[in-house]
């Protein structure tokens, strides 16, 4: 524990920084014990998440469990949620958990790594590894718009902002003329997206737009940015084989 206290500051904003920082009101720094089904769906589909598959009566279970919680109040940018094996047996199933503890982790809801067993000397290496990845291939170039959300300042949920750097985990980003640090969940890209007929047709293109995706639906939910306000205008629905997706879409 003294070992990663030691290193916490290396991964969170200075608090002499001149960049203030918008808070996120999206799970971080504390381990999430999953209650619903409904609950691990809405928790496991945004940035790097790790989920430890657990029962109360396994001895192994419960002696990597403290460097779990400790894990979780180092790396903010991680979204650790743990999950009663015999509490939630469909996603137990779901998931095709066979031994305890086994630690499933996901980027953006994909899963990308299951390791099986309590191994204290891998779990910090494995989620680093997963986070490094993450940021890796989604990272926003300077320049790039972003739609900011889930933020508790709600004035500037649906704002546009402007990437100006990427440092430590965060993002400085313009927002109306003032920079703020932000966490990676907190963004989401702005591209131009086309629907397409069967046969690669052309029906409608979507400029300065966000997608996200809709699991109740099955379908893609894309907003235009509206030059007027700054903010989202009027949502369409979109079936996944009608919609064009550009290859650098976060």
């Amino acid at each position: 524990y003294d070992r990663f206290r030691r290193l916490r500051h290396l991964f969170l904003p200075r608090a002499d920084s001149h960049i203030p920082t918008l808070l996120s009101s999206m799970p971080g720094g504390k381990v999430i014990h999953v209650s619903s089904q409904s609950e691990f769906e809405a928790a496991y589909t945004s940035g790097v998440v790790v989920v430890d598959f657990f029962a109360n009566w396994c001895g192994p279970c419960k002696a990597i469990a403290p460097l779990f919680e400790q894990l979780a109040s180092v790396l903010e940018d991680v979204t650790f949620l743990k999950v009663d094996s015999d509490q939630h047996q469909s996603l137990s199933a779901r998931f095709e958990i066979k031994s305890l503890p086994t630690f499933k982790f996901f980027r953006d809801g994909v899963l990308t790594r299951t390791e099986m067993g309590a191994n204290q000397q891998m779990l910090e290496s494995w989620i680093r590894l997963e986070l490094a990845a993450y940021n890796d291939t989604t990272r926003y170039t300077s320049g790039t718009k972003v739609i900011l959300h889930s933020l508790d300042v709600d004035k500037y949920n649906g704002k546009v902002a402007e990437i100006k750097s990427f440092q430590k985990g965060r993002y400085a980003v313009n927002v109306g003329g003032k920079t703020f640090s932000m966490k990676p969940g907190n963004l989401r890209g702005i591209h131009n997206f086309r629907v397409i007929e069967e046969g690669k047709q052309e029906k409608k293109a979507f400029i300065d737009a966000t997608a996200t995706w809709d699991d109740s639906e099955g379908k893609y939910i894309i907003e235009n940015v509206s030059p007027s306000t700054g903010g989202l205008s009027v949502k369409h629905s979109v079936a996944k084989k009608h919609l064009e997706i550009p290859k650098n879409c976060k």
